[in-house]
């Protein structure tokens, strides 16, 4: 996967493609993407999943600064619920976690789309209660997927039930992508215990990819 990764990082000119944010970014690419990802906005503006993967290579690259600069220039151009949300989490990166919340709270307009966000900035922000609330709206909403369920378990740290979602994907034939997925998704380090998935350990290890992930934001609950 590493030589895959630099094979891509060679790549110049209008390129979209779903497979490599999670076996990059979480894996210490993030900085080295930001050049293709910004001409991908520069080709195609007004999609707003381009700013997004902009604003994730920014988040994992830790760089709160860049995150809000990239959510500025997107929300100038394209009015969306998700750069809202993750505007909301540079600020958390900045420490700025009041203005965060007065953000969600003044600009989001729909739970639509931005619940997994919602759960995620929550628990970042220590609201337990909250959190756990958003999570069971989400439960059973047109967001609701099994890989951000498994990061909302980590989220609120329940470590239990991260394990035993993990473990129970880990078992099915594609499981392992799903997984990569949720690190992706989880912003969180290791979202699970990685003895608890042995099939996705080992691509790990054929991937030539270094485990832990790092762990762009903080959660409070998560002890792991």
């Amino acid at each position: 996967m590493t030589d895959r990764m630099e094979k891509l990082l060679e790549h110049k000119g209008c390129f979209s493609g779903l497979w490599y944010e999670a076996v990059s970014l979480p894996y210490g690419y993030a900085e080295r993407l930001n050049p293709m990802l910004e001409e991908l906005v520069v080709c195609d503006p007004l999609t707003v999943t381009n700013w997004a993967k902009l604003v994730r290579a920014r988040v994992w690259g830790q760089d709160p600064d860049g995150v809000l600069e990239v959510t500025r220039r997107g929300l100038a151009i394209v009015d969306s619920d998700t750069m809202v949300a993750q505007q909301a989490v540079g600020l958390i990166l900045k420490g700025q976690n009041e203005q965060a919340q007065i953000e969600l709270d003044t600009r989001i307009k729909s739970a639509d789309g931005t619940r997994t966000y919602l759960v995620m900035i929550a628990a970042a922000l220590g609201q337990r209660e909250k959190a756990e609330a958003l999570l069971e709206e989400y439960r059973g909403s047109p967001d609701e997927s099994i890989f951000n369920t498994l990061s909302m378990y980590a989220w609120t740290g329940d470590r239990e039930n991260a394990n035993r979602l993990a473990a129970s994907l880990d078992q099915h034939p594609f499981g392992y992508i799903a997984l990569s997925i949720s690190v992706l998704h989880c912003n969180c380090g290791e979202p699970w215990d990685l003895s608890a998935t042995p099939v996705f350990a080992a691509k790990i290890a054929e991937s030539g990819l270094i485990w832990p992930p790092i762990s762009p934001l903080t959660f409070p609950f998560k002890d792991w």
